[in-house]
């Protein structure tokens, strides 16, 4: 890993925990809940579901935790994130799906001009 000072690893992966929309609300309510309980730990998550991910930005610019405890990581690449919950890099096929379909749907095509659909 790119520094320790990270607690929380969120991690984009397949394999990783999926969940419904209100199953990832409920998810991501009790990981508030026990940070705000406990605090930040020392945890690996693995996530598959791109709305999950985006859930845990909300610790940072809900100020639950602080921008150099957590980290994100896709492949072997790690993405920092600020506090304004802006990541400081987005790697191709990092959590980019509904940006892709919504691409698709407005203008016809993706960028590269092929459909991941």
């Amino acid at each position: 890993m790119e520094t320790k000072k990270e607690k929380l690893i969120i991690e984009y992966c397949e394999g990783g925990i999926y969940a419904t929309d209100h199953g990832a609300l409920k998810w991501f309510k009790q990981l508030k809940n026990d940070i705000i309980k406990n605090g930040v730990k020392n945890k690996h998550i693995k996530l598959s579901n791109e709305f999950m991910v985006e859930l845990t930005r909300l610790l940072v610019t809900r100020e639950i935790i602080k921008p150099n405890e957590i980290i994100y990581k896709y492949k072997d690449e790690f993405i920092r994130i600020s506090q304004d919950g802006g990541l400081e890099k987005w790697p191709e096929g990092f959590c980019d799906n509904t940006d892709l379909l919504l691409g698709e749907l407005v203008f016809g095509k993706n960028p590269d001009g092929k459909s991941r659909f």
